[in-house]
């Protein structure tokens, strides 16, 4: 529980800090195209969740190892369309706090 903590701590730091590659809009543009059929704009968007998911993953949540990519990305999916408030913000932390909601820290 501490090493979420402090994991978050420093994610809330360097979140701040910098501007991100890629913002909400950008990555709920890509999910739209992505549910439109369009091919490149779609692994754009699944493989920008899947990377971020790989870097964090075990660190801040913890996916449970028979999990699919599919589910990952349905997982963003569905918090990008609860929360468009968050679409401002940079396209990883939105993805680390769907999938801290989805797969929380394990309790020690």
């Amino acid at each position: 529980m501490f090493r979420c903590f402090i994991f978050l701590a420093f994610a809330s730091f360097v979140g701040s800090v910098s501007a991100g590659f890629m913002t909400g809009n950008k990555l709920k543009s890509y999910m739209d195209d992505s549910e439109k059929g369009a091919f490149f704009n779609g692994g754009v968007y699944r493989g920008y969740i899947i990377g971020v998911h790989d870097a964090f993953d075990s660190v801040l949540f913890f996916t449970p190892k028979d999990a699919t990519q599919g589910q990952v990305t349905a997982v963003v999916s569905k918090y990008l369309n609860a929360n468009p408030e968050t679409w401002n913000k940079p396209a990883d932390e939105i993805i680390v706090s769907a999938l801290l909601i989805a797969f929380p820290c394990k309790k020690n």
